[in-house]
């Protein structure tokens, strides 16, 4: 689980983000960044993760897929490579677009991984 300090906790650092911040699309991922300010270059970005009622109206195949985001998210960011490429970012978010069902694991760390890699 992500700590406290690294999550989107308001609704207005979302609007900021989808806003102001780069899209990078997947097949049924979109990544939303904003470049870090100077003074927080240290740290971690704010992440977030957004999957809308349009993928499904039941908040546990919702909630499925949002544990498996940020279980990928946490093994990527747990490389050190993988962090000081991160500390460059202010605000991430995950979005889900489609209303396919992920079926495996693999096929969603597969996609999120090839979005990562093109930050």
């Amino acid at each position: 689980m992500l700590q406290r300090s690294e999550r989107i906790k308001y609704s207005g650092l979302f609007t900021q983000a989808f806003q102001k911040g780069k899209k990078l699309h997947g097949e049924n991922l979109t990544i939303v960044f904003t470049v870090t300010r100077e003074n927080l270059k240290d740290k971690l970005p704010l992440t977030g993760f957004v999957i809308s009622k349009t993928y499904s109206k039941k908040a546990v195949a919702r909630n499925r897929i949002k544990r498996q985001l940020r279980e990928i998210y946490r093994l990527y960011r747990s490389k050190t490579v993988n962090q000081e490429k991160l500390k460059k970012i202010g605000l991430l978010v995950f979005k889900v677009n489609s209303h396919k069902v992920f079926d495996d694991y693999s096929s969603l760390e597969k996609e999120l991984l090839g979005l990562l890699a093109k930050i």
